[in-house]
């Protein structure tokens, strides 16, 4: 009684063949191409809530996941005076393995559900390749990750407003690192309500893409250090508005993201550099933009939405 126990799995991999063949434009040789990639992840958890009264509440969560993705290359010309076979293959292999651990508090009061908890991971990043011509790369880094958050949402009669914050620290990065968020309900009557809210985030764990013209290559995952690969801030501002006509609802809303830390990789052939896993990277800033239209109808015989991004 007052107990709730969650298990989960999760696995999921998907592989992906590209296979080709063609003579070349004399006739004198046979071309052919072979791409394999496979992806996929695999995670476990655990939850207990504990209801300790009406008003108060606890989450003890914990998990495991990894991620994996593997490009493997084979390219092989075979003359056809001669027989003879030249063959050229590359392997390129991303790994994430991460460890975590979350509890949080909630305790309701008069118009107020207040939040507050810890959570704790810890990550381990793999990248490595190896060629046919015998060029072999591996690197590995681990980094964790803890953070403090509290929130709370608070109700009037005409408004509702959720705040927090969180604070974070990241192992390979000095100092700390403040999220602020905040996001506001105002219904002017029961059929129109305008939203609005802030967030800044902080992102310590970098897909880096990789560009080459002579060969395809894979993406890669890296934890930050502060340095070459920077933690990406992100500051978000989005507003909003809805309005209801019988059944049906139209809302929309529009969003403004700027990046700080944002990066690229600057080397167009890192397969003939001699490493390809490190460096080549450029950072800056970007903004995203948009807005996003729904149209539902959610009582009736037949219910449905419609949406335009």
């Amino acid at each position: 009684q007052g107990d709730k126990l969650s298990l989960a799995f999760y696995s999921g991999n998907d592989r992906l063949e590209l296979n080709t063949s063609e003579n070349s434009a004399d006739d004198r040789y046979v071309l052919g191409y072979n791409d394999r990639s496979t992806w996929g992840s695999t995670g476990v958890g655990f939850t207990w809530n504990k209801q300790w009264s009406p008003t108060l509440r606890s989450t003890f969560s914990a998990g495991v996941s990894g991620f994996n993705s593997e490009l493997f290359g084979y390219d092989a010309s075979q003359n056809l005076l001669i027989g003879a076979v030249d063959t050229l293959f590359f392997d390129r292999d991303s790994e994430i393995r991460d460890a975590s651990g979350r509890f949080e508090l909630e305790k309701i009061l008069k118009n107020h559900r207040f939040t507050a908890g810890v959570n704790s991971t810890q990550y381990n990043v793999a990248n490595a390749q190896l060629d046919s011509d015998g060029a072999s790369l591996r690197n590995e880094k681990s980094a964790n990750l803890l953070a403090v958050f509290v929130q709370d949402e608070w109700s009037l009669s005409q408004l509702s407003i959720n705040a927090g914050a969180r604070i974070s620290r990241f192992s390979n990065v000095n100092g700390v690192f403040a999220e602020p968020r905040i996001r506001a309900t105002f219904p002017v009557s029961n059929k129109v309500r305008f939203t609005g809210g802030y967030g800044r985030n902080f992102q310590f764990i970098r897909n880096v893409r990789q560009q080459d013209l002579l060969l395809n290559t894979t993406d890669e995952w890296r934890l930050v250090d502060g340095d070459s690969l920077p933690v990406l801030r992100v500051d978000q501002f989005s507003l909003g508005g809805s309005f209801s006509i019988g059944v049906f609802k139209f809302t929309a809303e529009g969003f403004l993201k700027f990046f700080n830390g944002a990066v690229d990789d600057a080397l167009r052939y890192p397969s003939l550099a001699a490493s390809a896993v490190e460096n080549n990277i450029l950072t800056g800033t970007a903004t995203s933009k948009g807005v996003e239209f729904l149209l539902s109808k959610s009582s009736g015989k037949h219910t449905g939405w419609v949406a335009y991004t």
